[in-house]
């Protein structure tokens, strides 16, 4: 069990350490917008870059925690093979998520830019994984700008979840993999929502 995101980012943190002080620093990107809160305590304690990767879940109609998909800011979707889809629902908040994603341009300033991944070792981190695709769009958000290393790096997911991004990841870290696995919220004392502005505050309100 994990207090809260920072401390699932510290127990993460240790089972990076073996990348402390790496030059280049290694670049962690925090998937929107739960797995930002964990990649700032990764990038602290591994005194790497902090940065964010433009990804969102397209949450089960009843259960908006639990990824059908995911859709990056580049509107590349990706689907789980783990449960049936209703296509129609899926469109429909793809479409919500563009708006979203635009909404943040315009509030923040944000520009996408993931030309810092060439040459480095990139850790894409998120609060945990029920299905995979979420992780599985961030990775393939980020392989085309060849990082010397691609990690997934995860606090909790079921173990066919992890299976199922191995051949996105040249490695991948979760610290749990029960076989119970029901839903990520359940392995957190405290998994209150983050917030977009949530979001700018780890950042700085600069953005990767």
């Amino acid at each position: 069990m994990f207090h809260d995101r920072l401390d699932a980012g510290q127990q993460l943190a240790w089972r990076l350490r073996h990348l402390q002080d790496m030059e280049p620093k290694p670049l962690i990107l925090g998937i929107l917008r739960g797995g930002v809160p964990v990649a700032s305590e990764v990038a602290r304690n591994l005194r790497g870059t902090l940065g964010v990767i433009w990804v969102k879940k397209i949450g089960a109609p009843d259960n908006p925690e639990y990824a059908w998909g995911a859709v990056t800011d580049q509107s590349e979707i990706v689907l789980s093979n783990l449960v049936p889809i209703d296509r129609e629902y899926v469109r429909q908040v793809v479409r919500r998520r563009a708006k979203e994603f635009e909404d943040w341009r315009l509030r923040f300033g944000f520009a996408a830019s993931l030309d810092t991944c060439t040459g480095r070792i990139v850790v894409v981190v998120d609060d945990g994984i029920a299905t995979g695709s979420t992780m599985k769009a961030a990775l393939r958000r980020v392989r085309p700008f060849h990082p010397s290393r691609l990690i997934a790096a995860v606090p909790v997911a079921p173990a066919e979840a992890i299976e199922s991004i191995k051949t996105e990841a040249d490695d991948v870290i979760a610290i749990r993999t029960p076989g119970d696995f029901f839903s990520v919220g359940n392995y957190y004392d405290d998994f209150r929502p983050v917030s977009d502005e949530d979001v700018a505050a780890y950042l700085g309100h600069g953005v990767l």
